[in-house]
């Protein structure tokens, strides 16, 4: 029969013992040609005379060795196809702190280097004759699942896998294979080394009982392996792969967790009772007899103290559930699952059960077991064992000890709890029984797996916790868990029945702890009664929906009935409105008669605060309202109800004293629900660190971080040494520019102020220091979070505070509305300031009266979490980020619910109508998105500002070449003596230094006008001289046609009859021949003027025109097509015009009309000369005021203007 491998040529390494003695057999069997190598020449004699093969005595860490074993196959087989690397060493198992560097430089030379000189020797042959070929590497299961004791014997076997994947993936297109076996410890002369005992059959024992299939590998084994991997039948594999079996040896992925409704955590709980046959004690065995027949017997619905405790010890009241996903198997299968998230009294929360899938069996963690002892069988194996364990191996029977006999309930399929022999009593490993190992007799000798593992200490699910990760170590011994008492218990014996406080359920109030007496099993068991046994009944056992009703509406009466006694009329004390939440926490939950987790808003027949109180408002006992945001409020009290007056006080329990070390409400405790974050005190400190643009001219360095008052002082010392900085300038706070601060400073990402101050060559000192720290190019800033004492001292800053880069932190409240008037209220951004969001929703829940969740922030990073709570709580949540150290200053508040205004359509016109001692002042408008313009007071400001857009430009032309006075100078000289001309009808936009229109030339009054009044300022008409009319200038804009626009203009336009508008409007759309007069309407705010108004002025009486901002609208009746767009101006009517008869049509007639300006032109109706108007002093104040609006900075406007009228003066002074 032909072999697989006839034919092929290969090489083996390590060749002469062991695993290499086992390959090399077998390869010569599948009918290769085979050369071995080993460094000790009998053995390797002695193996190639047996099985029919070659031999060289080779190092494999050396390269003229290699060398010499390819040219030997060469010469003796013709070539080479094969390479199996199995040479491979390992130092006795030791503490890798003792690990000398001879050890370390022996494993990596003889593991790892063997390999990197075979491929660089062999692979050129392979590549130059194109010839496939197939690499094998002896790995082991320890670079997989590494083993104590061998730490870099593991990591050269992992460096082995790693480098073998990256090579098949580099040649495979070559048709050159590589891949690795990883076998278990075998029967080798290193078997010693690996088990670091003498290798006896009892110490071998239980290391092999470690290995599922029960029994070491031997050369036979991994023999078969490569040799299918050399041959042609695995051609298409290349690559190494490992297979895992443990279930949560890898981090699972859990999704958010929910609260458990206490039906399902009831529900579960028994399940688990049946399933695992949890004993009940009886009644008279926990308390004293039942005096009623209603006491003695147990319900779901009223369930005896036992079982309630039962059910809490198995599952907490605080228990949440959440899905899961991981990977197990062989073939990495997806499995998912449920988790129950719980927190025993005095621990934190901890995973406790887990359930696969649909099975609906439930497995306990040990964490579950520590506190329930007894639940399951408890199984024993040596601790050198245990560590196996933990690495994801199953249990094999041979590494059972303790029996027989053994645990009656360990049978086939049984959940079972595996404990070390050094703590016997404590459970560290969870799995189920593959066998019946209650049936089982001696295991020595026997043969495969016992139990398989699902859950230990140590893995993914021990270490999970909400707040940062690690497990809880185990304790030293639980006595429930005593071999002893183990035969003869069926079931839990000593179960912790403290009853945790209910706050994942608990909708509002204050938190008691349940008041159970922790004598009372003693007191029971000696005949002894407690002191109050109706109370402790009534207090541990769970009472109806309707007691629970009860129980609210006399805890309210009790608050009410206390309040009128204590406080005076009419609110007896109390500050209305009542929000649900402090009802709930202030008036219910202090004045219950019973005080545990039983008495809860969410176990009332009303389910929340809302319906509580509308059950009272319908009752007349309150009167309440509902508002925005669905919350419902109290407003008033009847305090004459008969219900308060003849109600009759009981008696309040006592709390349960705190177990507690700490004695304020800021410690932190390890208890369930703890908040660490209470009462810490946080500061956030903002630095910078320098761009290389500033060093080291402004600042030293650009690897330090410095406040913004180190920077200040940078700037002040650099200022300090250049003194020719502060002379010749317009003011004290001003600098002059350098090139430093012209070109590294004003020339990072400019802006339009940087422009500007470029252009006037100086700077305010305190502007400069605001450029720096606001420009990220220069100084990128950064921030800390101080939490506590922790401060940071910028001259020996704390190597341990790392700054951040970016904006500071903030906690963002975002209110919205969800399926319709359902308003929710979101918090973000809490984990950096060291809040938990899991730790902080169920006490939201609590104060908010409300239901709250946490899930991943949406477009977040995972694990950013976002807190969720019913209604507008934005004040409680402000209140609890203050209680957490919090600033206000650190909350941004986002509100979606405000309604956006309308955009208002069809047809209109609006204006701001403004009164001024003159008319000369210019009014236009605008049509919106655009922002109105800055009115101008006369051409000559207008001509002098727009000089300000060519001055900007022709500055950067003329850098350096005159200075600012000189230049102003000059330009005012050529403005005056150039005839520069403008169109009338022209506007000027401050903003982007353009012309635009419409824009009317008024009249320029003799002597010049005054200022204009400010915003809200009444004007003061001049001695002797009545008050001008106000003016205006409208624009009317359709909206179906933006395009279409229609200007109407006047010196005097509040004189303008109703009757021109419409005629400009029918000129405007046509003529008559469109459209009629008789069907042009004008409204005004949407109603039409009535025929008795006969001018604007008539139709504004009784509104005051200053600062009235008022509609103006056009309808044609029965529509009419859109025109071009034109102009029309109507004439100002005279008074004896609006005497004559309606009919009198006066003839329309532009003023403007022709009209062009030149600033060189004598004063002239409607035109003005710039050197008259630049007399006044009163129009240096408009242009100041003008500057201002423009720039923005009043002092920057005071130096523009300065410069301006200085040379003005200075030109026009001169002969």
């Amino acid at each position: 029969m032909v072999g697989r491998l006839e034919g092929k040529i290969a090489i083996v390494t390590g060749g002469g013992s062991g695993f290499g003695t086992g390959i090399a057999e077998k390869l010569v069997q599948e009918g290769a040609k085979v050369l071995i190598s080993d460094l000790n020449k009998d053995s390797a004699a002695k193996v190639a005379q047996s099985i029919g093969c070659e031999y060289l005595v080779a190092n494999a860490t050396k390269r003229s060795d290699w060398e010499a074993l390819l040219k030997k196959s060469i010469d003796t087989f013709g070539g080479l196809d094969i390479v199996v690397n199995n040479a491979g060493t390992t130092y006795h198992n030791k503490p890798t702190e003792t690990v000398t560097e001879q050890d370390y430089d022996l494993v990596f030379d003889v593991n790892v280097k063997s390999i990197y000189l075979s491929t660089n020797v062999l692979l050129p042959y392979f590549l130059d004759n194109k010839r496939p070929g197939v690499f094998i590497q002896i790995a082991s299961t320890a670079g997989i699942r590494p083993r104590p004791g061998l730490c870099w014997y593991n990591a050269s076997k992992a460096a082995v896998s790693v480098a073998t994947k990256s090579m098949a993936v580099e040649y495979g297109p070559k048709q050159i294979r590589f891949n690795s076996v990883c076998p278990v410890v075998g029967s080798t002369a290193l078997t010693h080394l690996f088990i670091g005992k003498p290798d006896t059959e009892e110490n071998r024992a239980g290391f092999v009982s470690t290995i599922p299939l029960g029994r070491p590998s031997t050369p036979r084994d991994i023999a078969n392996a490569v040799t299918y991997l050399a041959s042609d039948e695995a051609d298409f594999i290349t690559g190494g792969w490992r297979l895992e079996s443990s279930m949560f040896k890898k981090k699972p992925q859990i999704k958010n967790l929910a609260p458990l409704r206490s039906s399902d955590r009831r529900r579960l709980a028994d399940q688990i009772i049946t399933e695992y046959k949890v004993h009940i004690p009886p009644v008279q065995d926990l308390e004293p007899p039942s005096s009623t027949p209603e006491q003695a017997s147990a319900t779901p619905n009223n369930p005896s103290p036992a079982l309630s405790l039962i059910r809490t010890s198995l599952l907490p009241e605080t228990c949440l559930s959440a899905r899961f996903t991981t990977h197990a198997g062989a073939n990495a299968t997806l499995v998912s699952g449920t988790i129950y998230v719980g927190a025993h009294p005095g621990q934190e929360e901890r995973i406790l059960w887990i359930q696969y899938g649909k099975e609906s069996r439930l497995y306990p963690t040990v964490y579950t077991l520590w506190q329930n002892p007894g639940l399951v069988p408890l199984l024993h194996t040596p601790d050198f064992v245990v560590d196996k364990l933990r690495t994801g191996a199953d249990l094999m029977t041979p590494g059972l000890v303790g029996g027989p006999p053994w645990p009656q309930n360990a049978q086939l399929g049984s959940v079972v709890a595996v404990a070390g022999l050094e703590k016997d009593t404590v459970p560290i490993w969870v799995g189920t029984c593959k066998i019946d190992i209650s049936s089982l007799g001696r295991v020595q000798g026997s043969k495969g797996a016992a139990v398989e593992g699902i859950h230990w200490e140590g893995d993914e699910l021990w270490t999970w916790r909400q707040t940062g990760a690690g497990g809880r170590p185990s304790p030293d011994r639980i006595s429930g868990w005593d071999k002893r008492t183990e035969e003869s218990t069926n079931g839990l014996h000593q179960l912790v029945l403290d009853d945790p406080e209910d706050e994942a359920q608990d909708e509002g109030g204050v938190s008691l702890d349940p008041s159970v007496d922790p004598k009372v099993n003693t007191e029971a068991a000696d005949g002894n009664q407690p002191s109050e046994p109706d109370q402790d009944e009534e207090s541990t056992r769970e009472p109806t929906t309707a007691e629970v009703d009860d129980a609210f509406l006399a805890a309210f009466l009790y608050f009410l009935h206390s309040a009128k006694t204590n406080n005076d009329p009419p609110h007896y004390g109390i500050d209305f409105p009542i929000q649900p939440s402090f009802l709930i926490a202030n008036m219910i939950q202090p004045y219950l008669r019973f005080q545990n987790q039983h008495y809860n808003i969410r176990k009332t027949s009303w389910k929340n605060a809302k319906k509580f109180i509308k059950y009272l408002d319908k009752s007349v006992l309150v009167k309440s309202k509902d508002r925005n945001g669905g919350e419902t409020v109290i407003l008033d009290v009847d305090f004459d109800d008969a219900r308060i007056k003849s109600f009759t006080p009981y008696k309040l329990p006592k709390p349960k004293a705190s177990t507690a070390t700490s004695t304020n409400e800021n410690s932190s405790s390890a208890a369930a629900g703890a908040d660490p974050s209470l009462g810490q005190k946080l500061a956030i400190q903002t630095i910078y660190r320098a761009s290389s643009k500033l060093v080291p001219d402004l600042i030293p360095s650009k690897s330090t971080y410095y406040t913004s008052s180190q920077i200040s002082g940078f700037v002040k010392k650099y200022v300090e040494n250049n003194p020719s900085l502060s002379e010749n300038t317009s003011s004290p706070r001003f600098i002059r520019l350098d090139p430093f601060i012209a070109n590294n400073i004003l020339s990072s990402n400019p802006s339009a102020s940087d422009t500007r101050i470029l252009a006037a060559g100086e700077i305010g000192r305190d502007v400069l220091l605001r450029r720096i720290l606001e420009d990220d190019h220069l100084a990128t800033p950064h921030w800390l979070l101080l939490k506590n004492s922790q401060s940071y001292d910028p001259e020996k800053p704390d190597p341990g505070l790392k700054p951040k880069a970016g904006a500071s932190p903030h906690v963002t409240i975002t209110i919205e509305k969800r399926t319709g008037t359902k308003v929710v209220t979101k918090i973000s951004g809490l984990e950096v300031f060291g809040i938990n969001p899991q730790i902080l929703s169920p006490e939201l829940q609590k104060k908010c009266a409300g239901s709250a969740s946490v899930g991943q922030l949406m477009g977040g990073k995972p694990g950013v979490m976002e807190v969720v709570v019913q209604g507008d709580q934005r004040d409680v949540v402000e209140k609890e980020m203050g209680r957490r150290g919090v600033d206000k200053r650190w909350i941004v508040i986002d509100d979606k619910t405000k309604k956006k205004k309308n955009a208002v359509q069809y047809w209109k016109f609006s204006r701001l109508f403004s009164v001024h001692a003159t008319s000369s002042i210019l009014e236009t408008s605008i049509p919106p998105p655009t922002p109105p313009p800055i009115p101008i007071p006369n051409l000559a400001t207008f001509a002098l500002a727009h000089a300000l857009r060519r001055l900007e430009e022709e500055r950067k032309q003329r850098s350096g070449e005159m200075g600012d006075l000189q230049f102003a100078k000059t330009f005012l000289t050529s403005l005056d003596n150039k005839p520069t001309k403008y169109q009338p009808d022209h506007v000027f936009d401050p903003k982007t230094f353009q012309l635009r229109t419409p824009y009317t030339l008024p009249k320029l009054s003799t002597p010049p006008h005054p200022s204009p009044p400010k915003a809200n300022q009444t004007s003061i008409p001049a001695p002797g001289s009545e008050a001008a009319a106000p003016s205006v200038s409208v624009i009317l804009k359709s909206a179906r046609n933006p395009n279409m626009t229609l200007t109407l203009t006047s010196l005097n336009p509040l004189t303008t009859t109703v009757q021109s508008l419409k005629e400009s409007v029918q000129s405007h759309l046509g003529g008559p021949s469109v459209v009629g007069i008789d069907k042009i309407k004008v409204l005004l705010n949407k109603k039409p003027i009535p025929p008795s108004k006969k001018t604007i002025a008539e139709a504004l009486e009784g509104s005051s025109p200053g600062g009235t901002e008022v509609e103006f609208g056009v309808m044609v009746m029965g529509g009419a097509p859109d025109p071009p767009p034109q102009v029309t101006t109507p004439v100002a009517v005279t008074p004896a015009a609006l005497d004559s008869s309606p009919d009198t049509k006066p003839r329309p007639t532009s003023e403007m009309e022709g009209v062009e300006s030149t600033l060189s032109d004598p004063v002239q109706p409607g035109k003005a000369s710039g050197s008259a108007v630049l007399e006044s002093p009163e129009f240096w104040d408009d242009l100041q005021g003008f500057l201002g609006q423009r720039l923005r900075n009043q002092s920057e406007a005071e130096r523009v203007r300065g410069i301006f009228e200085r040379a003005f003066r200075s030109a026009n002074s001169a002969p």
